[in-house]
């Protein structure tokens, strides 16, 4: 379900838009936070883990009437294995790929999978994968005038 973007409502519901897809993917509703747990995850049975980061924004002069806005979205994802990490980035990267006619619908634009970074690390005695997919995409609007 999308949610209409607005010059007011830029950053909350750019978030909003990514989060609710992945969060549509069938068993992740669970698993999904917009940000980091404030649970210490130190156990095997505490993962997988996906966290939708605010959105990283940016301002353009588009046209003399409206402007353009170039903007980023990390999904980071914390999993106990590498095949876990690839299946949930696989849905993920699926999930936005088929929503973006609705993104479209809200103005979201031009969205691609635009960059992955991958590390591992022990959190307590559990080796955690993590891999973040970095979604961009652009949104135009139009210009506010002040005389």
């Amino acid at each position: 379900m999308t949610v209409t973007i607005a010059k007011s409502t830029i950053f909350e519901n750019i978030h909003r838009n990514f989060y609710d897809l992945i969060t549509a993917i069938s068993g992740f509703s669970t698993i999904v936070y917009a940000e980091y747990p404030s649970k210490v995850l130190d156990a095997k049975g505490d993962y997988p883990v996906i966290i939708v980061n605010p959105a990283n924004l940016s301002w353009d002069t588009f046209t003399f009437g409206k402007n353009m806005l170039e903007g980023t979205v990390d999904i980071d994802i914390y999993t106990n294995t590498p095949k876990e990490t690839d299946e949930k980035s696989s849905d993920i990267n699926i999930a936005i790929e088929e929503g973006k006619t609705d993104l479209a619908d809200v103005g979201l634009r031009q969205v691609r999978l635009d960059s992955t970074t991958n590390d591992v690390v022990l959190q307590g005695k559990i080796k955690v994968h993590i891999r973040t997919l970095t979604f961009a995409f652009k949104f135009y609007f139009d210009k506010t005038f002040a005389y």
